[in-house]
């Protein structure tokens, strides 16, 4: 019966499906298509404000100059830094003295 029914469907209709099936797969693919590229605005535009959020923090986390000459003018640390200044000159001339001694 199917040899029958296949013979008698005429050639036409059989392009006719086809082509709907393809215009069907075509719509849904489109579709597809619309939505993968609303995905990856999306994630681009969230890459763009992260982008700027690490920037805005890396800057922030980052002393201005101000602060900096600020805190070296605070006396205890101007100490400290000498302090540090002298223990590290002490240890060069120690490194370098090391095979010297007797």
């Amino acid at each position: 019966m199917s040899v029958l029914l296949a013979t008698s469907l005429c050639p036409c209709q059989c392009h006719c499906r086809a082509a709907a099936r393809t215009q069907e797969e075509l719509r849904k693919l489109r579709r597809r298509d619309a939505a993968l590229q609303m995905q990856l605005a999306d994630r681009s535009l969230e890459a763009l404000e992260l982008r700027r959020e690490l920037a805005s923090a890396s800057a922030a986390a980052e002393p201005s100059v101000v602060q900096l000459k600020q805190l070296m003018l605070d006396p205890a640390v101007a100490r400290e830094f000498a302090r540090l200044r002298a223990e590290l000159e002490a240890a060069q001339v120690r490194g370098r003295g090391g095979g010297v001694r007797a």
